[in-house]
């Protein structure tokens, strides 16, 4: 999990995982285990508009730690353990491009 060191400013951190699903379940397990929080619904559409800026990487975002990113995108905290290092979502298939902001690059611990 790349994106922990330096909060994700290294542009050579992943920037997605492809993960077969036979062993989806328990990957996303682990991913959890180690910090890894999941965001559905509004709170993802939340995250979605703050991460890019006039179609750009947001500079709120750069280098911040995720728990910070979720303050500011305004996601909702009462689910979210302290111990959040990365904010993950999951995305269809093929969901690369202009209108599918979590396939650009992040700079950041999302």
């Amino acid at each position: 999990m790349g994106k922990t060191f330096d909060n994700g400013m290294i542009c050579a951190s992943e920037q997605s995982v492809v993960i077969e699903q036979e062993v989806y379940d328990d990957l996303k397990e682990k991913f959890i285990n180690r910090g890894v929080h999941f965001v559905y619904g509004e709170d993802r559409e939340k995250l979605a508009k703050f991460m890019r800026k006039d179609n750009k990487i947001n500079p709120d975002v750069v280098g911040k730690s995720a728990i910070e990113i979720a303050r500011k995108a305004g996601i909702y905290m009462g689910t979210m353990p302290d111990g959040t290092v990365i904010l993950g979502t999951e995305e269809e298939r093929f969901a690369i491009g202009e209108n599918y902001p979590f396939s650009h690059e992040k700079l950041s611990p999302i």
